[in-house]
Order: structure tokens, then C-alpha cells, then sequence
């Protein structure tokens, strides 16, 4: 990209009576490629934001500062994340000032105070990762990673309604690349489960669209698993599958100690669902005897299904208080 900043025009409709809308802007970090869809098609679905006019502009490290004067006086929206120079950000959101940041792939910015001073800059900060030992403000939550850049294609974000468990023609599934404890995971599962679908290969985190199993088509093994193996990511436990997982309505299953456990999936202590347990052989074992009750397991998805829509909800409420000039309400989940 060069130094301009490409615009689009999400919506420029008029409301009901032809009053103007509101014009919110949100400045996109090129790089994130992997959160787009969820981000911008799912957090800002246009049904949601119906009020405002949405200009989304995306901007690299080359952008020019000069390029960000004009914005100076609208409402602001900013994704950030490791890839951008810090320096640059904040003279970006000096400029700017955002009324949310979403600070993006902090999986391992554990007391990384330079980012985490950028609460101070914003009404609302959003960011990914959970991690205990970060000094979190008031002003912020933890958000899903959420997505693959077109999971969702080949649906309305609103209209895809996964399959109820005892319609799933696999026992379980796993699609990524093979590292820490991930070969072991897929061995104990693959010696207790004959209905299975284990495809590895390396990611190409810069291109989603460039995977060995296209996102869409994970989409669609996922809708179609019981329960989908979720080996640790680069660094933490929490990675895009679990998410993909509960859109698709399977069971995410993960291994890990209790306090890596509750520190990694927080949520303000109100997480999702999943099967857990110390190691991959004693988890394999419990997703056996789960399998004889398909009701616990329905169970499961059906909780799943609330917390994502309520979390989703939660994020866009927040969203919409801190444009509006409203004090944030305190973390609630219904």
C-alpha cells in the first residue's frame, strides 16, 4: 500500500424521515487480515450499526501522518496490532483520537506497558489475549479472536445455523499445523475414534485465503465434527479454531492446567463451554464416553451459541456507549 489511505464506503443510506447518518470512521490495520470479516462484517454488521455512515479505511506503516488530519474532528475507530511501529501508532491516535482502539495479536505482550498504555487514549480497548499479569484498566475487555477472513462466505453471517450434534458425521476434527503438543493430541485421538478428519499442513498467516483447506471448506467439516481438537497455539491456548469451532457449533477441546485454563479464557469470568483435562490421553478418554450422550453435548452447543451471541452483543453495546458519550456500563452477560 502507499502512503494514501483507501477508503470505502460501507453504507451512505439515508435513515427513515432522510436524516442524515452518522459518519463513523474506522481505520484498519492492512495487516490484519485474519480478523477482517469478524471485525468488520460481523462486530459492524450494517444491522446493527444502521445509524451511522461507516467509512473504512485501511492504513499500513507507510501511510503517511499528514494523511490522518482530516479525521480529526469525526468519530474514530482504530485496529492495532504488533506489526504496526509503535510510534507510529500513537501519533496516529494522538491525532485521531479513537473513541475505541482494538488492539489485535497480543498473544504474547505479557506487561508489554507501551501497548497497554494506549487504555489511557480511549473511551473503550479491546483486545484478544487474556493475560493476568497485564494491568488491564476499567475500560477494558477481552474480546474472541473470532474467525478466519471468509469462514463465512458462502453464508449470511447472520442466517448459518449449524448442524445439532447427532446429525454430525464426525466423531471429531483437526486442520492446522503440526506444533508443541499438537501430534501427540492428534495420536490419542486417532487410536480412539474412527470417525475422524485430521488435515495439517503450515498456515500462511499473511493469506487466509491461501490455506491448504480453504476457510470456507473448514467451515464446513467443522459443521459436520462433534468435537474440534485445539492443540496450544504460537504461545497460548486460545487460537482462532476454538471460535471457528463455536460458530460451526462443535465442542472445543482443549488441554491445560486450571490456571492457564481461567487465565487464558477469562471473558470477565464468563466463558464459553468445552472438555478439558491435564493431558490429550485422559481427554481423548472423556470424549469417548461423551459420545453415549448426545443430549450433554447438545447441551453444550446450545450454551455456546448464547455466550457467542451475547458476547457479540456486549462488544457492539460497548461499541455504541462509548460513540455515543455514554459512561461504559459494568461487564454484563446474560
Amino acid at each position: 500500500m502507499n502512503k494514501l489511505i483507501y477508503k470505502i464506503i460501507y453504507t451512505n443510506k439515508k435513515l427513515n424521515g432522510g436524516n442524515l447518518k452518522k459518519k463513523l470512521n474506522i481505520f484498519y490495520f492492512s495487516t490484519a487480515q485474519w480478523e477482517y470479516d469478524f471485525i468488520l462484517k460481523y462486530i459492524f454488521n450494517e444491522s446493527y450499526f444502521s445509524d451511522f455512515k461507516i467509512n473504512i479505511i485501511l492504513y499500513d506503516n507507510n501511510t503517511d501522518i499528514l494523511d490522518f488530519e482530516g479525521y480529526k474532528e469525526d468519530k474514530n475507530i482504530i485496529s492495532v496490532n504488533s506489526w504496526l511501529d509503535h510510534e507510529k501508532a500513537k501519533l496516529i491516535i494522538n491525532k485521531i483520537k479513537p473513541v475505541v482502539i482494538f488492539f489485535l495479536t497480543d498473544e504474547v505482550f505479557i506487561n508489554e506497558n507501551k501497548w497497554l498504555e494506549l487504555q489511557k487514549k480511549t473511551k473503550l480497548f479491546l483486545h484478544q489475549y487474556n493475560h493476568n499479569d497485564n494491568k488491564y484498566l476499567s475500560n477494558s475487555f477481552q474480546i474472541p479472536l473470532g474467525y478466519s477472513k471468509h469462514f463465512l462466505d458462502r453464508y449470511n453471517t447472520k442466517k448459518f445455523c449449524p448442524k445439532k450434534i447427532i446429525h454430525r458425521d464426525f466423531e471429531c476434527s483437526f486442520i492446522g499445523s503440526l506444533k508443541h503438543d499438537r501430534q501427540e493430541m492428534i495420536n490419542c485421538f486417532d487410536k480412539k475414534f474412527d470417525k475422524k478428519m485430521f488435515i495439517t499442513g503450515d498456515n500462511k498467516w499473511i493469506s487466509p485465503n491461501k490455506q491448504k483447506v480453504h476457510p470456507s471448506d473448514i467451515l464446513e467439516i467443522y459443521d459436520n465434527s462433534i468435537f474440534v481438537l485445539n492443540g496450544r497455539g504460537n504461545s497460548s491456548l486460545d487460537c482462532f479454531r476454538i471460535y471457528e469451532a463455536i460458530v460451526a457449533g462443535a465442542i472445543p477441546v482443549i488441554a491445560g492446567s486450571n490456571d492457564e485454563i481461567k487465565d487464558s479464557f477469562n471473558y470477565n469470568n464468563n466463558s464459553f463451554k468445552f472438555i478439558t483435562g491435564d493431558n490429550w490421553e485422559q481427554i481423548a478418554t472423556k470424549c469417548k464416553k461423551y459420545i453415549l450422550k448426545p443430549e450433554k453435548l447438545q447441551e453444550i452447543q446450545d450454551f455456546n451459541k448464547i455466550w457467542w451471541d451475547n458476547k457479540i452483543n456486549s462488544i457492539q453495546s460497548k461499541i455504541i456507549l462509548s460513540i455515543n458519550d455514554t459512561n461504559l456500563l459494568e461487564e454484563y452477560e446474560k
